[in-house]
């Protein structure tokens, strides 16, 4: 019996940096003694201080400079933003920048007294922090999102003995807030000296509602909040930035699964006139629908819609048959999109009748649904989530008659996006002849799958026409033109002029990894690097996506009996610094790595998006056991 083992080697060569377009810019060049509410503000107006100006100044050497902060001495100093308020439904990032030079809290002996820098708007607010932790020995940074209790930090210097920049050894201290207002995240790094940023905590929940309005002022800048500074304990800002970065479009490659269109257009993929749903041409799916038996006795095609009508109790319809599984946490979004022709729920008195589209694996089922609201007098869409109680509810017509024409819509397209990644879902609708581009229904829901429901969807499951509980009139109808079903992966371009530092950079901000951010650390313990975890595609903050791993198969060859081994290495590895290289040894005691006995079998595209399969063989004939390693590079 021959035994084999495969390892795994990252071998660092080097390690690491990030930017944004100004909201504000406040540098303090003015000349020395000017206080807060004088200092120029780039744009204007200024700041509006209240108790600060008796212990803060400038130098003259384009720094603000606080002392004597003592519980007498606390205040604030707020500035109002020309360019807000941002919101929500904004796809834009706001970065929040203050670069300190000096700092001496020496004095401080307990926890908690702080520098505040705050966002706010109103009651909306959120901060980050600059704080003094443990008895007076630890140098803290932390974030709060609004309306959020937990409090996300991180420590970046702690002494024993004295708590200063000198003591630290640092020229330059910079802290970074960051506020994804598209996903209603936030997150924050540090760094000193310009050595590049250790991110504390990323993709944390800001708190928003969806819709709210967002920091119309920087409101605060606040000395001593909570607990104040001790007499003797100084700070020296040298700027604070406040800039926006709106990400370029994301290249996608979309992939359509499934297309049912209804149409009689004597092609060999048409459904023809007078087809029930088991007729109907399937597209690219490999079911057929499954009937239940009084369907058919009120929906068929027109030659380019399927019509329902008389859609009393019971009235429903089933298909199976993507032929696909899709996998949870896989970087993936699954969009379905229905097209309704036309509608009239004008007889509906009540609440919930329903046509619903469905993605489903068994007892994983999710439902994009047109639904009749009120009592009788809205049009909704909604989204029905694996969990029961994660729903969302988008009013998107007039209280008046339930139809098509009253409206003066000439059709109404529906979407739902549920991203694999995040476990969230995304809800729009476009109402023809209205609407120029995608409303947006509900952002970031939480959607329900979890690390167990290892299959997502395989299979779409049920086109329902009502239920026994809740169905339409028998007046109602509904004409659906089309259905479609297509994946959509993002491909990740890094920007020109990049470098192998910036690659990874980019890369591992992406993660939540805290301070193991290094190409050397392991942040989710599985045993793999953050290099083999960059190398491969996989998510060093999450154990169970550990990326493209290698595949292992046997073979026989005139004879000869081999073990075929595929890697999956980057296409862009040269431009990331990447190198990988396939090792044999024969002792794991006494290392004798080297390329000898592996058959170089070649290298191409795969089928995994921006990934080249790089195929070897090693015979098995000649020895009762060996071993592999993949050795994987980095040079900057």
């Amino acid at each position: 019996m021959k035994r084999w083992m495969a390892v795994l080697m990252g071998t660092l060569l080097c390690a690491v940096g990030a930017s944004a377009g100004k909201v504000f810019d406040v540098q303090f060049n003015d000349v020395a003694g000017t206080v807060v509410d004088a200092v120029a503000v780039d744009p204007t107006p200024g700041f509006n201080p209240s108790g600060v100006d008796a212990f803060g100044a400038t130098d003259g050497a384009g720094h603000m400079v606080w002392t004597n902060m003592t519980s007498a001495a606390t205040g604030y100093a707020g500035l109002d933003l020309t360019e807000g308020p941002f919101d929500t439904n904004s796809t834009e990032t706001l970065v929040y920048t203050v670069r300190i030079t000096d700092f001496d809290f020496g004095p401080e002996t307990t926890y908690g007294a702080n520098l505040v820098f705050e966002l706010r708007d109103a009651s909306k607010l959120a901060k980050m922090v600059l704080q003094v932790g443990g008895p007076g020995t630890q140098l803290q940074v932390r974030s709060q999102g609004y309306n959020q209790s937990v409090v996300n930090h991180g420590g970046i210097f702690t002494d024993a003995s004295n708590l200063t920049m000198t003591q630290a050894g640092w020229a330059t201290l910079d802290l970074q807030w960051t506020l994804n207002l598209s996903n209603n995240t936030h997150g924050i790094a540090w760094q000193h000296d310009d050595a590049g940023y250790t991110t504390l905590t990323n993709g944390m929940a800001l708190g928003l509602g969806a819709g709210d309005g967002l920091f119309a002022e920087i409101d605060k800048i606040r000395i001593g909040a909570g607990s104040a500074f001790l007499a003797g304990s100084m700070i020296e800002i040298d700027s604070v930035t406040v800039e926006t970065y709106e990400p370029p479009p994301v290249p996608v490659v979309t992939n359509l699964i499934n297309d049912v269109n209804f149409n009689a257009d004597g092609s060999a993929t048409e459904t023809p006139t007078n087809s029930t749903l088991d007729n109907v041409w399937q597209g690219t799916g490999t079911g057929t629908f499954s009937l239940a038996p009084e369907t058919e006795t009120f929906g068929v095609t027109d030659g380019s819609s399927m019509n329902w009508s008389n859609m009393v109790a019971g009235n429903k319809s089933a298909f199976a048959g993507l032929g696909d599984t899709f996998v949870a946490g896989t970087n993936l979004i699954l969009r379905s999109t229905v097209r309704i022709a036309d509608f009239n729920f004008d007889e509906e008195t009540t609440f919930g009748a329903a046509v619903g589209f469905g993605l489903g694996d068994a007892s994983k089922l999710a439902y994009l649904q047109l639904r009749v609201g009120g009592s009788g007098n809205q049009l909704q869409i909604k989204a029905d989530t694996l969990s029961e109680d994660l729903q969302a509810v988008i009013k998107i017509s007039p209280d008046t008659n339930l139809n098509m024409t009253a409206f003066g819509w000439t059709g109404l397209q529906l979407r739902m996006d549920v991203d694999l990644e995040t476990d969230t879902y995304n809800l729009f609708y476009l109402r023809e002849g209205v609407d120029a581009d995608w409303q947006t229904g509900a952002t970031g829901g939480a959607y329900g799958l979890s690390d167990t429901n290892v299959v997502a969807f395989e299979e779409l499951d049920k086109i329902r026409i009502g239920t026994a509980s809740t169905p339409f009139q028998s007046g109602s109808t509904v004409s659906i033109d089309q259905w479609t079903i297509e994946t959509i992966q993002e491909v990740q371009v890094p920007p020109t002029n990049s470098t192998p530092e910036s690659y990874y950079s980019d890369w591992v901000g992406g993660f939540s990894v805290g301070a193991e951010s290094n190409l050397t650390d392991d942040a989710d313990g599985d045993l793999l690097d953050n290099l083999t975890e960059y190398a491969f595609g996989g998510n060093p903050g999450n154990p169970n996506e550990n990326g493209n791993m290698p595949v292992q198969s046997q073979m026989s060859e005139g004879g000869a009996n081999y073990l075929v081994h595929v890697y999956y290495e980057r296409a862009d590895a040269a431009d990331r610094g990447l190198a990988s290289m396939l090792e044999l040894g024969t002792d794991l005691v006494v290392t004798n790595w080297g390329t000898a006995g592996i058959e170089f079998v070649g290298s191409g595209a795969s089928a995994i998006p921006g990934y080249n399969a790089v195929t070897n063989r090693i015979s098995t004939d000649d020895a009762a056991k060996k071993f592999l390693n993949l050795r994987i590079k980095f040079t900057p």
